[in-house]
């Protein structure tokens, strides 16, 4: 649908766009501000009064979350030594993805449950 392709063409999109924006301001800085709209879209997604105003708020979550897992993937593994950037990297990975499957199971036995 356009709301889902919304969320993860503005993730795609800015992903890639505010990976200058980090090295420039610094990724933490970043982090916060991208972080404050993704509560505020949250928000305002769940207070919108028509189709539009939902999807609009998509666009800037979709974008919220595409800044968000790109610096703070690097902002992360920045303290690590060397030998354990990647390891990090991978923890941070299967760790977001089990999380997502974890919430889709929970949700799969409490709706049939109800």
């Amino acid at each position: 649908t356009a709301i889902t392709m919304a969320v993860y063409g503005s993730y795609a999109l800015f992903a890639v766009l505010f990976g200058k924006v980090a090295d420039k301001y610094g990724r933490k800085t970043v982090i916060q501000w991208s972080t404050l709209f993704l509560l505020l879209a949250a928000i305002g997604g769940a207070l919108s009064p028509n189709k539009w105003v939902f999807l609009a708020t998509r666009l800037v979550t979709g974008a919220c979350i595409g800044i968000n897992l790109s610096c703070i993937i690097c902002y992360t593994t920045e303290f690590a030594d060397s030998k354990y950037r990647v390891f990090g990297i991978l923890v941070f990975s299967f760790s977001a993805s089990g999380g997502i499957g974890a919430v889709s199971g929970v949700a799969f036995l409490v709706l049939n449950n109800v």
